[in-house]
Order: structure tokens, then sequence, then C-alpha cells
């Protein structure tokens, strides 16, 4: 038994036809009939009867509308407490991400949404994930309202909130250190530490190496921009880590010469109609504020040089 169902037999019990029921359901007399069928002969019973032409509710089929109508204002006062939520601001909102974006991206977007009146008391709870498949998973199972990423999956509703760079790190004695920008071609054959594959930014970075047409000398794999940064220190290596994630010791960032190196930060959502108050408040926010995010993530590490 489905809502459907009960919808389709609430309709007939008050158009007493199934040609006017299809007019106002817009579904086919054929499946109206077939869906109520159906719901018979899960009963194993006849809900109606024929007289005068017109369908009338059999005494099993009274009995039951009793129930069915009990059933279908359960759903509506449902309906509109969801509703409701969307409306009024909650007391949290559950957001998901990677390290890397909770590290550079998420206090700004925070400094934002706490700075307005009616957030300002609103709690942001952040969950961490290994990996972007993982994020996505807290997304679809329901146990976050919120995500952002740097990729995005098409079953989801998703915008572009910001965008970003990466940037080469590398051990300060290194003989490349001593130029602001360094292309691509210029760590060919240099020992490279790249992402692993479950990691939100190996894709990023097989699209910089493609783009220039280049295969990196891969020594290494690390999971995060952290220990991107201890490896080249110890192997006197090369690694490439989003901007804003620059930040260690005995080692220095520079700019990547690359036309590619612009990717953008994905927020994700399942589905607009159960979407809270909070989270669509956030949701308008990034969308405002993109520029100002996107200008945040560009001028954060600028002392680096």
């Amino acid at each position: 038994m489905t809502i459907q169902q009960l919808l389709i037999f609430d309709s007939l019990v008050k158009t007493k036809n199934y040609s006017r029921s299809e007019e106002i359901l817009y579904i086919s007399q054929s499946n109206l009939r077939r869906m109520m069928k159906a719901l018979e002969k899960e009963l194993n019973v006849k809900l109606f009867t024929k007289k005068n032409q017109e369908m009338v509710l059999s005494d099993a089929g009274n009995n039951f509308y009793k129930y069915a109508k009990a059933i279908l204002t359960s759903c509506s006062e449902l309906e509109d407490k969801v509703k409701e939520l969307r409306t009024t601001p909650g007391e949290s909102l559950i957001v998901a991400t990677t390290s890397s974006i909770a590290e550079s991206f998420m206090p700004e977007l925070m400094h934002i949404f706490h700075k307005r009146k009616d957030m300002k008391d609103t709690e942001v709870i952040l969950k961490l994930a290994p990996s972007s498949d993982a994020v996505l998973d807290m997304l679809k199972n329901g146990e976050v309202e919120l995500a952002f990423l740097y990729e995005y999956d098409t079953a989801l509703n998703y915008d572009v909130c910001a965008y970003h760079e990466y940037m080469m790190v590398l051990p300060s004695t290194h003989p490349l250190a001593s130029k602001e920008r360094i292309k691509v071609q210029d760590i060919i054959g240099e020992p490279f530490i790249f992402y692993e594959k479950n990691s939100s930014c190996y894709h990023a970075l097989k699209k910089i190496f493609s783009f220039e047409d280049v295969e990196p000398n891969i020594i290494r794999y690390a999971n995060t921009s952290e220990e991107i940064i201890t490896y080249a220190s110890w192997y006197n290596a090369i690694g490439i880590i989003p901007k804003a994630n620059a930040l260690g010791n005995d080692v220095v960032f520079r700019s990547i010469d690359c036309e590619a190196n612009r990717f953008p930060i994905y927020m994700c959502w399942p589905d607009e109609k159960s979407m809270t108050y909070n989270a669509d408040y956030m949701l308008n926010l990034c969308t405002i504020y993109k520029n100002e995010l996107t200008d945040h993530l560009k001028i954060r590490l600028t002392f680096c040089f």
C-alpha cells in the first residue's frame, strides 16, 4: 500500500468516477484502475460498488476510508511541519566536507554566516570525512544537510560557491625555490608527491598535468595537504596543494604558471523540498558572496611568497 494509492482512493470517493479523477490527478484511467485493483488485491476486499453509473463505497470500503483519511491527514500535517521548518531558523545546521576545505574555505563562510542577525545563535555542526565519496554518502544518507566539495554528484543538486587555486610546495633549499612562478614543465623528472586516488584533490592535479601534457615522477602518495608538505621536506620532493592550505616550515610555496589552475568549490544538497531554513539560508549566502569567498581564498596566503 502506498500514499499514492490512498490519494487515488480518496479522489475516487469524492469524484465517484475514473474520468474526473484522471483530470484532477493527471493520471491516466488505465493506471488509476491498475493501482486500485492492486490495492483491492492487497486488502482482499472490494472497495467500491456501482450504483446508477457511479462508484460508491462498499461496506468494507467505507470502513477502510476512515483509516485512509486519518493517514492522509497525518501526511498533510507532516508536510506542513516540514514547510514550517523551511521558514523558521533552527538551532543547528549540519554540514560535511573534507579537511582541506574545512581549513581553507569554511572559516570565512562561517564568519559571513554568523554575522547575519538571525543566524548568530545557530550552531553549525561540521562533519569531516576523508574523501569526497564519504562526504557524498553522508549527504545521500541524510546525515547532513549540505556538503562542500571539490567535485559534485549529478544525482544531487549543486552549485559553485567559490573558486580556488593550487600552489607548488617544495623545500626552501630546492633550486626551483628561487622562482616566484613555476611551470609544470619545470618539474619534469623531479620527485613528486601526489594525492591518493580517494582524495578530493586527486582529480584536480590530474587535470593540471593533463593540460600541460606532463607525466609526474610520483615517488609517494598522500591523503592530506599536511602530509604532502611533510613529505616534500623529508624527500626533497615537490607537491601541489590548495593555495589556502599552504602553511608549513622548511618549505616554500610558489604559484603555478598554468591556465588550468582554477577549480570550483561546490555546495551540494539533496532535495530543495526538504531543505531546512538554515540550509537554504547558507545556500543563498554562498551565492551572494561567491566573489568575496573566492577573493578570500586568493589573498589568504600572500605572505608565503
